[in-house]
């Protein structure tokens, strides 16, 4: 029911242990999080509030979202953290802006009354390097958005329709969905903010900000004198904002976006994050390649013929002529002579409109990796100790390989005579947000899952395969990654997803997990107060 909320139920929880909701909404990130304050109340944090463009019926399911959590929390949260600004993590302060109150509004019965927001560093205007990694990525925007563009029209050069110009536009729309835009839109590659700065403005006015900072001092939740939030991500240095790709420390290395096929003769490409549905680059030096092959596949030999053989044979119509040379012999004239024949003739026909250069690829290629991994890597990353040496619930946002390495070059805390490092924080992890909808490139072996040995682990992935498949990403969530965290969780690993696509395995729920809700609308699990 739109716009009405009932009274919350209350909270039994106590010290030393957390609620954490998981919605349901699609492909996107909305979490929120109750832990016990000493008085006995409840201390309540949003995280995030979105989903990926495309969803169907958007705007009601995160209506949807946001009224529950309204009725859930009597109306009010303490803190609300957005961790970056990708559509799928603040889509919701745009379609649900009518149940957010704003931070001067007096009447606000009905709404969700935020009383503190957290956005990382790299939202603060008044921060230089803030400054500049923002110009830099809204260049970087502008660029993929001309791109996309520019393959979109030359997907209908003159009529006719250029396949492969067309899959690149759709690649490049799937980086700007994380922006929340589409080649559709009126206002496409417009001078104007984005989709998701429009949501980050609309957050903003919610209620007062602070800026976080990667190895500031623990921070510790008014009422609540046990629990800290350590503030591990996103880095300050640019080389680390800019490395996106794990390598060895990954669960996969992912070949580039739009892998060439003659790399290892066959194209990987279910293991991209984003499919490039298209085996064969069309450039000249491939070209040549296929038409010096003996054989041809049928697929090659259709390329050759329509894309790369530029003299093509054709039959045209003609008098067959009669002999004239002296000493001809009539009786050696064809029996065709005189009549109209079809003869066959080659003509030079200009196909290399229907051509994408390797290096255009390859520059489309780079720039959108750069675009989506550079605002991963800007990902607000907490770890949330309950407890001192407690249990710990960690939230990556979907930070990407600089972010994870960055943790281990922070300074130690020291909260009273005990020295907490990352390393330490992640060996009490009970609680995993795992980041990029189970991403091959969000998630660390050595330095992330290997350092996760607390026994009550339990992971929650937030990913609708369904939508992940419609949008080409095959490998959203990578199956090794969720086979590594059932087994360091013994199977307590959640999946949001309503239904399951065709043809692709159930990921079953741990039976005797006793500390976790289902619900149409959200996953729930209690996180302990033991530790191990």
């Amino acid at each position: 029911m739109a716009g009405t909320t009932t009274s919350a139920s209350p909270v039994d929880l106590r010290q030393g242990e957390a609620l954490v909701r998981m919605y349901r909404q699609g492909l996107g990130d909305c979490f929120l999080v109750q832990l016990p304050r000493d008085d006995g109340s409840v201390f309540k944090i949003m995280i995030d509030c979105g989903v990926i463009l495309g969803t169907q019926d958007a705007t009601a399911k995160m209506e949807k979202v946001v009224d529950d959590i309204i009725a859930t929390t009597d109306g009010s949260v303490d803190l609300l953290v957005v961790t970056h600004e990708h559509w799928d993590h603040v889509s919701g302060f745009v379609q649900a802006e009518s149940r957010f109150a704003k931070a001067d509004e007096d009447k606000s019965k009905g709404k969700l009354k935020v009383g503190e927001v957290w956005f990382a560093w790299t939202e603060n205007k008044a921060d230089p390097m803030a400054r500049r990694l923002e110009h830099g990525l809204g260049a970087l925007l502008k660029e993929i958005r001309q791109k996309a563009q520019g393959f979109k029209l030359r997907a209908s050069n003159g009529g006719k329709a250029d396949r492969t110009a067309s899959v690149f536009a759709d690649e490049l729309e799937g980086i700007l969905a994380f922006h929340g835009e589409t080649l559709d839109d009126a206002a496409f590659g417009a001078a104007g903010a984005s989709k998701t700065r429009q949501a980050m403005t609309i957050a903003a006015a919610i209620a007062p900000i602070r800026y976080r900072e990667p190895g500031e001092a623990p921070i510790v939740l008014p009422g609540c004198k046990d629990v800290r939030v350590y503030v591990l991500g996103p880095p300050r240095d640019p080389e680390l904002l800019n490395k996106t790709e794990p390598r060895a420390e990954g669960y996969h290395f992912a070949r580039q976006l739009f892998a060439a096929a003659e790399d290892t003769g066959e194209p990987d490409r279910y293991e991209a994050p984003f499919d490039a549905g298209i085996a064969i680059p069309l450039d000249d030096d491939t070209g040549a390649e296929l038409i010096a092959k003996t054989q041809q596949t049928p697929i090659e030999r259709f390329f050759v013929q329509h894309y790369f053989q530029d003299k093509v044979p054709e039959t045209y119509q003609t008098r067959d002529s009669e002999p004239t040379r002296a000493g001809d012999d009539a009786a050696a004239k064809p029996a065709t002579a005189g009549r109209t024949v079809m003869k066959p003739r080659d003509v030079l026909v200009d196909q290399s409109w229907r051509r994408i250069d390797r290096n255009e690829m390859a520059e489309a290629t780079e720039l959108a990796l750069q675009l989506d991994g550079a605002t991963n890597n800007t990902s607000m990353v907490l770890a949330l100790e309950l407890g001192a040496g407690g249990p710990v619930l960690m939230f990556v946002g979907d930070a990407q390989a600089g972010n994870w390495l960055s943790w281990d070059d922070l300074p130690p805390w020291r909260v009273g005579r005990r020295q907490v490092t990352a390393a330490d924080l992640l060996a009490r992890t009970v609680f995993y947000k795992v980041g990029h909808h189970g991403s091959h490139n969000a998630t660390f072996k050595r330095r992330g899952i290997e350092r996760m040995t607390h026994r009550d682990l339990v992971a929650f992935v937030p990913v609708d395969r369904p939508m992940a498949r419609k949008k080409r990403w095959m490998r959203m969530p990578l199956p090794s990654l969720i086979e590594a965290l059932r087994l360091k969780t013994g199977d307590r690993v959640v999946l949001s997803e309503t239904a399951p696509p065709e043809s692709e395995p159930v990921v079953e729920l741990r039976k005797d997990w006793a500390d976790l809700r289902t619900e149409k609308l959200y996953f729930e699990v209690r996180v302990p107060s033991r530790t191990s």
